[in-house]
């Protein structure tokens, strides 16, 4: 019940960035595709190469900030008992670890979101919302959930180059204010070039792999 109020007063505001397409309504992984397949069929037509960046975040769910989302949420103009029930939901959560049966000393666990409630997606979604906003103008992306994808078409590869070594420096930036910290082993980079053409990417950020 909680999460369906979340839900709706977050798509009734509008405060959710459209290119998250993670568990929302009438949204799924193909919305993403379908953008990306678009934009590099436009990118072919017009003879461009189209640079893409594919992030994963390294443990999510566990390096969350929660008082981000609070201050998220409440900035979004969330009040009442919602806020006051999401804090005590988030806080107060501890973990030990057993082997066999020996049990190791409960850790509080200051950070993160649980994980198996559908209401720690929507906390988690509110988390990232706001990377998407964080990229330079022109640079297009998607999100599913923890899943972030960028790309930038242009004539020049060159010009590629320079706009997509902004947008990740701006993203490396932003997770680094925020707690979170991509994956390098699970962030990938392509290049599609026009037919005939073949070219190297130059950019340095997250240990990228292409």
């Amino acid at each position: 019940m909680v999460n369906v109020r979340l839900v709706y007063f977050l798509e009734r505001g509008d405060f959710l960035s459209p290119s998250q397409s993670g568990f929302r309504k009438y949204r799924s992984t193909t919305d993403a595709l379908v953008r990306l397949e678009a934009a590099a069929c436009e990118a072919f037509a017009r003879h461009q190469h189209l640079v893409c960046v594919f992030f994963d975040l390294e443990k999510a769910y566990d390096t969350t900030w929660q008082y981000g989302i609070l201050q998220q949420l409440h900035l979004y103009g969330l009040l009442g008992r919602h806020p006051r029930f999401l804090k005590e939901f988030l806080s107060g959560r501890s973990f030990s670890v057993r082997v066999g049966t020996t049990h190791s000393a409960s850790v509080a666990q200051e950070e993160g979101v649980p994980q198996g409630s559908v209401l720690s997606v929507t906390l988690f979604a509110v988390a990232i919302n706001a990377i998407a906003s964080s990229l330079p103008d022109g640079i297009a992306n998607s999100m599913y959930v923890d899943d972030l994808a960028v790309w930038f078409a242009a004539s020049r590869m060159s010009v590629a180059e320079r706009r997509m070594q902004l947008a990740l420096d701006r993203v490396s930036r932003w997770t680094d204010s925020h707690g979170f910290r991509f994956s390098p082993p699970k962030t990938v980079a392509t290049v599609s070039c026009p037919a005939g053409g073949r070219q190297l990417l130059s950019v340095s950020a997250l240990a990228t792999h292409y």
